[in-house]
């Protein structure tokens, strides 16, 4: 008999796995091509800047989803071990430069700039408690953490895909109004709906 709750996953990890190509393949991999026409003229004078949060960001995608499986993690602890620090050190410099990047963004307001803040300190919040859960040897609390952090760092590419299929004039609002509702629920709804999952899998 088919598990309806396992066939559930391995369709949404196809469906990620798609999207997150589409994002590296569109977005995140000519950004490493730093000239100026590859980055345009609004993000050519933070080039530096946004070359390390793309680079940071693109290998915690590349390398967090191994984590995930089981067999790989109890007969590769080692390597497990040492992906598990090279995620953590990308993901503390992609949200720093991420904050950065936003706080001289010219053309983005306040309300811009905190939308931004809040998701790179809760990005970073969620892989540092994931960091010292395991230092306490608190396996599931471990797993936990690390499963709502890279659920976050698929923020950038939901909200890259969201403004290209669905921008303002396609929902009735404003630029700013569409970025902003834009960069709120690429990040809150997936978290949202990642911390059902695992209390239904404590519970049931």
């Amino acid at each position: 008999m088919v598990n309806p709750f396992k066939m559930v996953k391995v369709l949404l990890v196809i469906a990620l796995s798609i999207i997150t190509f589409y994002f590296l393949w569109t977005t995140a991999f000519p950004k490493l091509i730093v000239t100026k026409d590859s980055y345009g003229e609004y993000y050519w004078f933070r080039a530096p800047w946004l070359f390390i949060h793309v680079f940071t960001g693109l290998i915690a995608t590349l390398v967090g989803w191994y984590q995930f499986i089981p067999s790989f993690r109890t007969r590769n602890l080692k390597l497990h071990r040492i992906i598990g620090r090279l995620y953590i050190c990308c993901i503390a410099i992609a949200s720093l430069t991420a904050v950065y990047i936003a706080l001289v963004s010219p053309g983005m307001n306040i309300l811009g700039k905190l939308s931004f803040l809040v998701v790179s300190l809760v990005w970073l919040s969620t892989v540092v408690f994931g960091f010292l859960s395991i230092i306490k040897h608190k396996i599931i609390q471990h797993q936990e953490w690390v499963l709502r952090s890279y659920v976050v760092t698929f923020f950038f590419t939901i909200v890259v895909i969201l403004t290209k299929y669905f921008p303002s004039e396609y929902i009735g609002v404003s630029t700013n109004e569409a970025f902003l509702f834009h960069t709120w629920i690429s990040w809150s709804v997936p978290l949202f709906i990642t911390e059902l999952y695992i209390q239904f899998k404590k519970d049931f």
